[in-house]
């Protein structure tokens, strides 16, 4: 119990002093640019709904947030990406039922999607991505790309932590 109780203070400690230092920066750096905010609410809402409704495959539940946020960042850019990824994220922990604490998988999922959304979207603007472009062959090449880094950083992140 003793080391339990000492993951979930190191953790969040350290989400306490990355995450809304790191969202104030993303804002800043990477401002969202949200021309109709009810097109925002549907994507939102998109969202919640995938979060409350898995996918059972060969008996274990798969969500398809992951999948579903490029669309969002290729609309709106990274600092909303981020955000909505929490709430998603938030949304499925609550339903995925496990033996380990919601007190140590919240922080650690939260790190975790937040560096994911973070690094696969700085890769997409450092090789020349656009957000909210028009042009089909950039969204799907570029799109692709993103999705790509995103799912890679995200398994070597949860390889690493578990080792």
């Amino acid at each position: 119990m003793e080391g339990n109780t000492k993951r979930k203070i190191i953790l969040w400690s350290i989400w306490i002093l990355v995450i809304p230092a790191s969202l104030l920066l993303v804002y800043n750096f990477f401002p969202p640019v949200v021309n109709d905010p009810w097109n925002l609410v549907g994507y939102t809402l998109f969202f919640v709904s995938m979060s409350l409704m898995p996918m059972n495959i060969n008996g274990a539940s798969t969500f398809l947030v992951q999948w579903v946020t490029v669309a969002l960042f290729l609309k709106y850019g990274v600092f909303i990406e981020i955000v909505v990824s929490q709430l998603a994220m938030l949304i499925v922990l609550y339903r995925s039922r496990t033996q380990e604490a919601q007190s140590l998988r919240i922080p650690f999922n939260s790190l975790m999607f937040f560096g994911v959304s973070l690094i696969a979207g700085l890769t997409y603007m450092a090789i020349g991505g656009e957000i909210n472009s028009l042009n089909l062959m950039h969204v799907v090449v570029f799109g692709l790309i993103f999705q790509v880094v995103s799912v890679l950083v995200n398994q070597i992140i949860f390889t690493c932590m578990i080792l």
